[in-house]
């Protein structure tokens, strides 16, 4: 099966994946498979290619396969600026080849000419062209296979963007963490190396930093691609969310929630945070357990002074932490990071996990059962930061019954 890059280019792909919103209401008796397979008029092998790629596109939702057009775009999260323009965009691309009654065509194409009949289409002196589709078109003529490749997997330098560095004392991350031949072979830098290293390998112009005093730093590039990678950040009432990846329920879990759809997933992220902080005594095990899809992200609460932790099971967003020279605690999307700053003191953070500064490092797919360091020796036979993974043959004591003034939301159990 071809990849997604190769049915749709990245200028289409973006705005009818995170940003369309927008209504037509002419489109609301015609379901959006039939109009993608007449419009297209492709035949049965390019068709189920085309519907396993919109399927991974638009979050795999299942509830909007047999969903009406609009209904698909009332669904999805984002805006709708490019709505409009990505519409165009893919009407052009299927060859106006949708043929349908007359009095129907304004209603689909609104406020511009109307799309020629599947005979007219085959003439391409007749055919019109939208400027902005006209543009569209010329930018994937220059999107080259090269480039396709670095959009979807990401090279090194854009794939890996995301910083955080907090206090010892505020954060104390395990002791395995810490390698024992760390310093006997390459020592660890200190917190402010380790930003100035990070700055320095980033476009200053793109790159958002904050500094906490000596307490904490978080620091991102904005990505320019699709899920799962995607980075967003997001900063209310003190609380400062650094995420990435994607939620595949997300429109699901905004209606839970009852938050806007400009909601974008750091936002949401923060928004749970603040429910399991205040509203006790639902569990974060639960909370982790109901974000479907591939995500990472660590959240910084200013005001109460703590962090939060977490990477999804899938493995499929990948975050690792360490411990600098002074004993910060050192999180980050970039493996080159952490061997720069933390030397062999650092390991992966342990996927289906989350750490929170007051209770440790905790698993939300299995909340019953305890972790366990595994060492870990890399290539030169030097122990490195340990791993961690579930120890099934252990049990977390069950908690005894409190007053209602106790809370145990962020203990995971």
């Amino acid at each position: 099966m071809r990849k997604v890059e190769e049915l749709m280019p990245h200028h289409w792909v973006t705005p009818c994946g995170s940003q369309c919103t927008h209504k037509y209401a002419a489109l609301t008796q015609i379901p959006w498979r039939v109009f993608c397979k007449k419009g297209c008029g492709a035949d049965v092998e390019t068709w189920d290619e085309c519907v396993s790629a919109c399927d991974h596109i638009c979050f795999k939702d299942p509830v909007l396969k047999d969903q009406q057009w609009s209904a698909y775009i009332d669904r999805s999260p984002g805006a709708s600026i490019n709505s409009e323009q990505c519409f165009h965009a893919c009407v052009a691309g299927c060859g106006y080849k949708y043929d349908m009654p007359a009095n129907k065509v304004e209603e689909v194409h609104p406020n511009r000419p109307a799309m020629p009949s599947a005979a007219a289409a085959r003439e391409p002196t007749t055919r019109p062209v939208n400027p902005e589709v006209r543009t569209l078109l010329r930018r994937f003529q220059d999107f080259t296979e090269e480039k396709k490749q670095n959009f979807l997997k990401g090279s090194k330098s854009e794939e890996k963007k995301m910083l955080a560095i907090f206090q010892k004392g505020l954060v104390d991350p395990p002791k395995e963490l810490n390698s024992p031949t760390s310093e006997k072979k390459k020592k660890a830098k200190s917190p402010e190396e380790i930003v100035r290293a990070f700055q320095l390998s980033q476009p200053s112009s793109d790159t958002l930093s904050i500094g906490f005093g000596d307490t904490a730093f978080l620091s991102y590039f904005p990505s320019k691609g699709l899920p799962p990678q995607q980075r967003l950040f997001c900063s209310t009432d003190d609380m400062y969310c650094l995420f990435q990846g994607s939620l595949d329920n997300f429109s699901t879990l905004l209606k839970q929630y009852g938050l806007a759809k400009s909601t974008n997933e750091a936002m949401f992220i923060v928004e749970a945070y603040r429910t399991l902080r205040d509203r006790g005594p639902y569990p974060a095990d639960r909370v982790l357990n109901d974000l479907d899809g591939s995500f990472g992200f660590v959240i910084y609460d200013r005001n109460a002074g703590s962090v939060f932790v977490a990477l999804g099971a899938d493995q499929r967003v990948q975050l690792f932490w360490g411990i600098a020279a002074d004993g910060s605690a050192v999180i980050s999307d970039s493996l080159d990071v952490m061997k720069e700053g933390c030397a062999k003191s650092f390991a992966p953070f342990p996927a289906g996990c989350f750490f929170h500064s007051e209770v440790g490092l905790m698993s939300f797919e299995h909340p019953k059962n305890k972790l366990k360091a595994m060492p870990r020796v890399d290539s030169e036979g030097i122990v490195c930061g340990a791993n961690f993974k579930v120890d099934v043959s252990s049990k977390i004591d069950t908690i005894p019954r409190v007053g209602s003034e106790a809370n145990w939301a962020l203990s995971g159990r």
